[in-house]
């Protein structure tokens, strides 16, 4: 293409882009053609997200922007933070103040410390690794890789300067994209319906990974969305009995509610003290039965030692013998059905004596199905 053909071009795509999009200055657009090659779409596509980006903040900053100013002077510790990020949080938790303020409290305990500047540190950190891969860095950049993402340098450093494994993440990432663009593509129809009927799934990928199970059909979506719900609820019920509180439940009798929690061991310091110096002394354990036979033993520590050693000799002396019952049963021979007994054996009587030392398979052939009656018996 010549000179005087490519300006033309470069002429009708900045005019286009006047138009499409008025309210930008001439001289930004012109930048961000060129910045992007001359790509008409790719330039479309970034302006178009621009827009919509601030849209958005435009919307957040009409609903919680009051909200915000109010939150910031009764909170200096939170006007460091950027405004966007306090619109989004505040849309996160629908304008309620004590769930923002708890959460920005959480945040700052977990990510701050008293006696360092995290941000500082991050800096330091993020330019000793860059100085570190800089090969690897260069090598990424030509093969078109944005180094500038934080994600690069944590992925080298996890993998020891492997650059084949951030190329191969990159590219399963670009895969996803691109295949979720085209789910995206594939059923517009189908998710511009949902979106008008009122269902709403938070994360899109989910919604178009459903239709794509259900092969678009809609009713058959909302089936899979109620289920996994279900199963989300299931799961979170589950967590709160594994974290020994269960979610408040109404009884039958009224409207009284109850918390059922898991029974806690708490010992006290004494017995803390008296478990150190059983275990010194080499006496392991259940902590509730040791602490029991200590007890019984009136804190004596050599009458505890040999109390448990006593009860792990006598438990061993159980265990050999239900294995050695066990091995002369299995050496039995296995009789399942009554052709397999010999010929010469006609009838077999059980008495009170024999009949529950006898191996099981004859038992249940002679007894047929009044075992159970006559072992009451």
């Amino acid at each position: 293409m010549s000179t005087n053909e490519q300006q033309q071009q470069n002429t009708e795509q900045l005019t286009m882009l006047k138009e499409r999009f008025p309210h930008i200055n001439e001289n930004k657009l012109t930048r961000v053609l060129q910045r992007h090659g001359g790509d008409f779409d790719k330039v479309c596509a970034r302006l178009s997200q621009r827009e919509a980006r601030c849209n958005k903040w435009e919307s957040l900053e009409t609903r919680f922007g009051p909200a915000i100013t109010t939150l910031q002077q009764e909170h200096p510790s939170i006007q460091s933070f950027k405004r966007f990020r306090l619109l989004k949080t505040m849309e996160r938790f629908d304008g309620d103040i004590e769930k923002v303020n708890k959460f920005i409290q959480e945040r700052e305990t977990k990510r701050c410390h008293k006696d360092r500047d995290t941000s500082i540190s991050r800096c330091q950190r993020r330019e000793e690794l860059k100085t570190k891969y800089a090969n690897q860095l260069a090598q990424l950049a030509t093969s078109g890789i944005n180094v500038d993402r934080p994600w690069i340098l944590r992925v080298l450093e996890k993998h020891e300067g492997d650059v084949n494994k951030v190329i191969e993440m990159k590219s399963r990432c670009t895969e996803r994209k691109a295949k979720f663009a085209e789910l995206y593509t594939k059923y517009a129809n189908q998710i511009a319906q949902l979106e008008a009927e009122g269902f709403s799934i938070k994360n899109k990928r989910i919604l178009a990974c459903l239709l794509e199970k259900s092969n678009g059909d809609i009713d058959v979506v909302k089936q899979f969305a109620q289920e996994r719900q279900e199963k989300h609820l299931k799961r979170k019920e589950c967590r709160h009995k594994h974290r020994n509180t269960s979610p408040t439940i109404a009884t039958q009798e009224g409207n009284e509610t109850g918390s059922t929690c898991r029974k806690r061991h708490d010992f006290s310091s004494d017995d803390l003290e008296n478990l150190k110096k059983l275990r010194l002394a080499g006496v392991h354990g259940n902590p509730r039965r040791v602490l029991a036979t200590f007890h019984e033993c009136n804190g004596s520590i050599e009458l505890t030692q040999t109390r448990m050693q006593e009860k792990k000799h006598k438990r061993c002396h159980h265990r050999e013998e239900r294995a050695s019952v066990a091995d002369i049963h299995n050496a039995y021979i296995k009789i399942n059905q009554r052709e397999d007994w010999p010929r010469d054996i006609e009838q077999v009587y059980l008495d009170g004596n024999n009949m529950m030392f006898v191996v099981d398979s004859l038992r249940r052939l002679c007894l047929n199905r009044a075992g159970k009656k006559t072992e009451r018996a």
